[in-house]
């Protein structure tokens, strides 16, 4: 909702990819979306709009499935995800979610990244992210 603040968006993504070659490597992984603002959205629908089919007890946690592309500049890359949501009670914007950012590796196990989550034009979140790869 417009107007309605800012609210932690927590993360936690699983995924594996293959190297096809020196500039590019293709993923595909789940992540757990654990967002704020969409307890207050759905408070808000549940209050405002009883007919809405918003009861106020739903879950505001989401699942997706995601597949992408990263292309390698020498430490740091650029990803690129297409995510459909498997699991989304509040069903808030799309189904289908992009992701964009750059990722830099610190040593062969540690990661960072700074990615913009969207529904089509529509920006929801944008992610400062720490991982470790097996």
């Amino acid at each position: 909702m417009r107007g309605s603040g800012q609210f932690p968006f927590y993360t936690f993504s699983f995924y594996i990819d293959k190297r096809l070659n020196k500039k590019s490597s293709i993923h595909a992984g789940t992540e757990l979306m654990l967002t704020d603002f969409l307890k207050e959205h759905r408070d808000y629908q549940a209050n405002s709009f009883p007919n809405s089919g918003i009861t106020g007890n739903e879950s505001t946690a989401r699942i997706g499935l995601f597949a992408g592309h990263e292309l390698h500049i020498g430490k740091t890359s650029v990803l690129t995800y297409l995510g459909v949501y498997v699991y989304d009670e509040i069903n808030y914007g799309s189904a289908i979610y992009n992701r964009i950012g750059l990722q830099r590796r610190i040593n062969n196990h540690w990661l960072t990244s700074l990615t913009l989550k969207s529904h089509g034009a529509s920006a929801e979140a944008l992610s400062l992210g720490l991982g470790y790869r097996l």
